[in-house]
């Protein structure tokens, strides 16, 4: 039935999908998103090594481990341009798999209003006092339209089906969007997300003549906490940042995890004073806490964060404004650490300073 549903008007992708659905049907293994991925790479055949992998691993009669589909994906999916990978089926997708549940829904109710027209007809049909020849062929009708309405209700309940698979799908197109643009650990928009995201706000704030501003945050004495304590402690306080970030952030705002013990938020539609005020509420806010195990209630201390704070100018380049904020990170660490530095308390580098600062 799925594969009638994607007849060709529907689209290629659509196609693709339904195939990769079957197969994962077949195989009997999880419907999950990235075994969805890799089928979808599969039967769309733009990537040969994968599909002479794929060959390889399921032999008639084998019953594939799912392990070995995660180690497929890592290998010929997964990397540095996962989410355009991503983003481009589930557009694809997207588009096609509404064109379908529209062709359903449209097909669902033309056959609920004829089994209605039909039914209504039924009582007239089987009145054998129109003539004996007549009613016989009109007996002959009815079984025949009986047999019409039973194949337009089991039509209906395998569309019913369809539906459900294809509403399945687009949930777990969302989960693979959602999981490229995350990381793993915090739970934060990760650094590909933030490059993506700062783009299309500096574009929005060229076009509405409204202030972007973007804080760079760095954990103070971060390397004390894994030598010290162990990596499972410095996961805990990077946990704990994360969960600060985003308790302080709203609307349109965006926490990330920059990179290693380095957050960024980017803030539309504020101004400098706005975003140094919100930056030193952060701050403070986590300043004030005493990490402790809850376990063994074992005292780790304060976290405390150096924090950049700059503007965005119309026109420059996004790195220029990284840049600042980095410059107002790097100096609010050389003043003692646990503080805000926005870009109006910056001394313009000299171009050597410049470079070392980039080294």
């Amino acid at each position: 039935m799925l594969s009638m549903c994607y007849s060709e008007p529907c689209g290629k992708a659509a196609g693709i999908c339904a195939q990769a659905l079957e197969e994962i049907t077949r195989l009997e293994i999880p419907a999950n998103p990235l075994n969805y991925t890799v089928w979808y790479n599969y039967f769309s055949g733009e990537n040969e090594n994968l599909v002479m992998a794929l060959d390889a691993l399921i032999e008639p009669g084998s019953s594939p481990d799912p392990a070995q589909f995660f180690e497929i994906y890592q290998e010929f999916i997964a990397g540095d341009n996962t989410e355009d990978k991503v983003d481009q089926i589930g557009e694809e997708l997207e588009v096609q798999i509404d064109q379908v549940l529209r062709h359903m829904n449209e097909a669902g109710l033309a056959n609920s209003d004829f089994c209605a027209s039909v039914s209504a007809f039924e009582p007239v049909l089987a009145d054998e006092s129109v003539g004996s020849n007549f009613g016989s062929v009109l007996k002959n009708i009815l079984v025949e339209t009986r047999a019409v309405l039973a194949k337009s209700r089991t039509l209906e309940r395998k569309l019913e089906f369809s539906t459900e698979r294809i509403g399945t799908l687009q949930s777990s197109i969302q989960e693979i969007r959602k999981d490229a643009q995350t990381d793993g650990l915090t739970g934060l928009a990760n650094r590909t997300h933030f490059d993506r995201r700062l783009m299309v706000e500096a574009e929005r704030a060229i076009e509405d003549g409204t202030s972007l501003c973007l804080l760079l945050c760095d954990i103070d004495h971060f390397k004390k906490f894994n030598d010290t304590y162990g990596h499972s402690v410095g996961d805990s306080v990077l946990k704990v940042v994360a969960r600060n970030l985003t308790d302080n952030v709203k609307g349109a705002d965006l926490a990330a995890r920059f990179g290693g013990e380095e957050f960024a938020i980017v803030l539309p539609q504020t101004g400098i004073e706005n975003a140094a005020l919100l930056a030193d509420r952060i701050r403070s806010k986590l300043a004030n806490k005493n990490l402790k195990s809850r376990t063994t209630g074992q005292h780790y201390g304060h976290i405390t964060l150096s924090i950049g704070a700059a503007l965005y100018r119309p026109g420059e380049l996004l790195s220029e404004l990284i840049d600042r904020a980095d410059r107002g990170l790097y100096k609010a660490k050389q003043l003692g650490r646990n503080r805000v530095v926005q870009e109006g308390e910056l001394e313009t580098p000299s171009s050597e300073e410049s470079a070392m600062h980039a080294c």
